[in-house]
């Protein structure tokens, strides 16, 4: 299957990201990918190497639309592409 640049460049700063939330001792499966962000624009530019990937608990997500969506329950990953790095960078409260 063929994947454009960008594509390829997500799915690394993912998989990165995904390594790091389980080294550090979080379940996988009980997180849902929330948002994936390339920092090359806006008030943390950080240029296109760098993406921050967040997660939510998953319980905290309402399964119908009438139900409000849980606080708290993110965490936030900073992804370096260049280097291969990924740390996480905050929680969410």
């Amino acid at each position: 299957m063929w994947f454009s640049l960008t594509a390829q460049e997500l799915g690394r700063a993912v998989e990165l990201a995904e390594r790091t939330v389980s080294a550090s001792g979080s379940a996988l499966a009980e997180l849902k990918l929330t948002n994936a962000v390339n920092m090359m624009a806006g008030r943390e530019y950080r240029g296109p190497a760098y993406w921050r990937v967040t997660f939510k608990r998953r319980d905290l997500i309402p399964k119908d639309t009438a139900s409000e969506l849980g606080a708290g329950g993110e965490i936030f990953v900073d992804v370096d592409l260049d280097t291969n790095v990924a740390k996480i960078a905050g929680h969410g409260e």
